[in-house]
């Protein structure tokens, strides 16, 4: 995850991000990214950090490490293994968007936006990253947004709830 505070560089993000006010209103912008690749190496290092706050031997986890090296090395592509990546972000995602809400502050998830241009922007291909998901974060100006005032439009329960089996 990239924190972007510096007002300057969201400015030369909004143009990637379909110069949506959120990039250059909010006070933080987070970018959340994936390895590309994903390799071994980043399953050891997530043994190794389990075992050191655990205070286990890392031998210890040698199973559970060979399972998500299994699992990671069982995809068949590495477009595949990239998507898996990617949706751990988006896991953070809603982490994220949960604590910011706990602590009223308000949080925009975007996909609109060109990763690749982000990408680039940030030297993330450099770091063997890759964008998936922003997330602005700020206090809304309830004065200045037009929408604030307005009922929130979401699908009926019915719609949008499938109990199963059904009743």
């Amino acid at each position: 995850m990239l924190v972007i505070e510096d007002r300057a560089l969201r400015e030369r993000i909004s143009p990637v991000a379909y110069d949506q006010p959120q990039i250059t209103q909010s006070s933080h912008l987070l970018v959340f990214a994936a390895w590309d690749p994903v390799e071994e190496a980043h399953v050891d290092d997530l043994i190794r950090l389990t075992a050191e706050t655990r205070g286990l031997h890392p031998d210890d986890l040698a199973a559970y490490g060979s399972t998500i090296k299994g699992a990671v090395g069982g995809f068949a592509s590495a477009h595949e293994k990239f998507q898996w990546a990617a949706k751990q972000a988006y896991l953070a995602l809603g982490t994220a968007l949960a604590a910011a809400a706990a602590e009223r502050v308000d949080a925009s998830p975007m996909e609109g936006f060109d990763p690749a241009g982000l990408d680039d922007l940030l030297g993330l291909r450099e770091q063997n990253l890759r964008s998936v998901v922003l997330m602005a974060l700020g206090y809304r100006d309830n004065e200045a947004d037009r929408h604030a005032g307005l009922e929130k439009v979401r699908w009926p329960r019915e719609k949008l709830f499938i109990h199963l089996p059904p009743a």
